[in-house]
């Protein structure tokens, strides 16, 4: 397995230049000892949170009418974010 995974990590980092990956390497480092006093530090990329935009009102045609098209986009767009 583990020949397997080391395979795998060098074809993912093998067109990316060594020294982001240094650095990408010694911040999850650095992240995983802080968390027990901060879990913030866990958030190496830096990601944020985006506010809900205006969408469509279900009778508008776009959508079937019962918002259950509505709902499913909705969730499918924050849990991208959130990724």
């Amino acid at each position: 397995m583990s020949q397997t995974s080391d395979h795998y990590y060098t074809r993912l980092t093998a067109g990316i230049d060594p020294n982001d990956v240094q650095r990408w390497e010694q911040q999850i480092v650095d992240a995983e000892r802080r968390r027990r006093h901060d879990k913030t530090v866990m958030d190496v990329i830096g990601s944020v949170t985006v506010p809900t935009t205006v969408v469509p009102e279900a009778d508008s045609g776009t959508f079937d009418g019962d918002g259950g098209s509505l709902e499913w986009l909705q969730l499918a767009l924050e849990m991208e974010e959130k990724q």
